[in-house]
């Protein structure tokens, strides 16, 4: 456990919304062929990144009932950064130069980011997220959350420290907004 071991290419080549949400798609399509008239309810349940993966899961598998939204915003992933940044401005931990310093920085590694989506050999925010993690996990959930006719059960943490809680808020207006039952 204490050792690094070598992480295979596939791995950063399939860490990407598009195949954790066909993964997910495939896994229930399963479930219900083998298993036929054994459920009234398919709950899908994502947390944190897997609430953009149970978003995009909504507009394309109609097998599930209900959903779970756990920990996750509405906007794409980038604005929680720059929120938390902003956010230790309020509480008087960085004057506003420094925030834009660093908000400045962030700005121009998305930039980077966005130039090559598709690099399994550049990251940010850690050595297992690849350029082509952060591009493809960059669509607003919002956009696929408003696409979806079932219940959904959205929570957030209000002292989450990997989702703002600002980003979650754009859910329920974003519903009010287009006329989605809340």
């Amino acid at each position: 456990m204490d050792k690094e071991f070598p992480v295979p290419k596939i791995y950063y080549e399939n860490q990407t919304l598009a195949y954790r949400t066909f993964q997910a798609d495939q896994v229930i399509n399963d479930i219900v062929k083998n298993h036929r008239n054994q459920f009234k309810k398919i709950i899908a349940l994502g947390h944190s990144e897997g609430s953009d993966v149970v978003a995009k899961v909504g507009t394309i598998n109609k097998k599930i009932t209900h959903f779970g939204y756990w920990s996750g915003g509405g906007n794409t992933q980038f604005i929680d950064f720059i929120t938390f940044v902003k956010n230790k401005v309020d509480k008087g931990f960085l004057s506003e130069e420094e925030a834009q310093t660093e908000i400045n920085s962030i700005l121009a590694d998305l930039k980077k980011i966005m130039t090559n989506p598709n690099s399994i050999d550049n990251f940010w925010q850690g050595y297992t997220n690849s350029y082509k993690r952060w591009s493809s996990f960059s669509e607003p959930p919002i956009d696929n959350l408003l696409k979806i006719d079932k219940p959904i059960f959205a929570a957030i943490g209000s002292k989450d420290q990997s989702v703002a809680l600002e980003s979650a808020y754009l859910i329920p207006i974003e519903f009010i907004r287009q006329k989605k039952r809340i």
